[in-house]
């Protein structure tokens, strides 16, 4: 299995995504306030500038998988569709980094702002990916999709958790490892799911 993967699939593109997530999720770390930090025009404008950082990073990291996923598709996204891709991507990033830092610590919490980033990922991935294949369908496997979310939903929660239970550097770099590690679990999962076209 792993070898039919590594001949249909770019693995290079499969190691930049990772990366990409990487030191997109770091950087967004280093510029997000600590969890309980007073609501100031400061806080609020880290944690602003890192939900975009976060965002463009979801983006980057999907156009990664795609050309990853998808070696020989030579089609590009049309633009409108990029804009809103991305613009859903940062709105969705911004939202869960918000309740990460201003919310009380908690599982509950953790999940809803996990769940929002895994949701804004996919949602601008499907965005994007049906514009591609316009006029046509795009049509996907909603098992596989549903178990990339929740994957990702799990994976992005633990890390946003373990970010808000101390304000180490080390464990704010754990913690931007383990999301790091659930953005690709979304895009690739969500990509797999597409039927072909």
């Amino acid at each position: 299995m792993l070898a039919e993967f590594l001949s249909a699939h770019d693995i290079r593109f499969c190691a930049a995504a990772a990366l990409a997530s990487l030191v997109g999720t770091l950087l967004s770390f280093r510029i997000l306030p600590e969890h309980g930090a007073p609501r100031s025009r400061a806080t609020v404008l880290h944690s602003l500038l890192a939900g975009l950082l976060l965002g463009a990073t979801l983006w980057i990291a999907f156009r990664l998988a795609l050309a990853a996923y998808f070696p020989f598709l030579a089609a590009s996204i049309p633009w409108p569709s990029a804009v809103l891709s991305i613009l859903l991507a940062m709105l969705g990033a911004t939202t869960a980094l918000a309740i990460s830092v201003f919310a009380e610590h908690g599982a509950r919490n953790a999940l809803l702002a996990g769940s929002i980033l895994a949701a804004a990922a996919s949602c601008a991935l499907f965005l994007a990916m049906s514009s591609l294949v316009a006029p046509l369908v795009l049509g996907y496997a909603l098992t596989t999709v549903l178990e990339a979310m929740i994957g990702g939903t799990a994976i992005c929660a633990f890390g946003l958790w373990r970010r808000k239970a101390g304000q180490t550097c080390c464990r704010s770099m754990v913690a931007a490892g383990i999301i790091a590690a659930g953005l690709p679990v979304v895009d690739f999962g969500s990509l797999m799911a597409i039927l072909p076209f």
